[in-house]
């Protein structure tokens, strides 16, 4: 349910509601099934609220825990140089 409020929020532009869906997933679930879903919509909804500091931090920890992720190509180009 908070993978689905959260995704929500980013889809309606939502970014700070998202990030809190996002943290309090993470508060009761770290380890969840559903954790690279989530650290996906907190990097995309911190990178379009502004925070590209805090995203890019958080893409480098995605990248070393989900090496193979599907959204890694989307990441990537979200995040590309020069878009900040």
């Amino acid at each position: 349910m908070l993978i689905e409020r959260a995704r929500t929020a980013l889809g309606d532009g939502r970014w700070a509601d998202a990030v809190a869906a996002t943290a309090e997933h993470r508060r009761h679930y770290q380890l969840g099934l559903l954790a690279e879903e989530r650290e996906a919509i907190a990097i995309e909804a911190l990178w379009a609220r502004g925070s590209a500091k805090e995203a890019r931090r958080r893409w480098h920890r995605f990248g070393k825990r989900f090496p193979t992720s599907s959204y890694r190509h989307a990441l990537t180009q979200l995040m590309a140089p020069g878009d900040d």
